[in-house]
């Protein structure tokens, strides 16, 4: 049985909670901040997702073949410090992203 929640699970669950929280309560302004973290948590998760797909993107332009895209994501990157780019875009995508803009912009070799 799993028993730890990925990053983006969390939040998830955090924005599950938030909107239940918000709509069962009688309103106030309690209510409205919660909201606004609902709001904030869900810009974050496309946020998230955004930068997933951008990286798909980026390696599907640098590589050219799908099967070379999907060989990156399961190989362990020195770039990366030695980390599988496929275990660690779930919970940092924003790590995966500016890896790749720099390796597009020629900064590692």
């Amino acid at each position: 049985m799993k028993t730890e929640m990925t990053a983006r699970e969390l939040k998830l669950a955090s924005v599950a909670g938030l909107i239940y929280y918000a709509e069962n309560e009688t309103p106030s302004i309690n209510s409205n901040i919660d909201m606004t973290h609902v709001v904030n948590f869900t810009r974050l998760i496309q946020r998230d997702e955004m930068l997933k797909n951008t990286c798909y993107e980026i390696l599907k332009k640098l590589l050219g073949k799908d099967d070379l895209v999907e060989k990156w994501w399961t190989i362990e990157n020195k770039g990366l410090d030695n980390d599988r780019p496929a275990d660690i875009i779930d919970e940092d995508p924003e790590r995966i992203y500016n890896y790749l803009m720099a390796f597009a912009g020629g900064i590692y070799k």
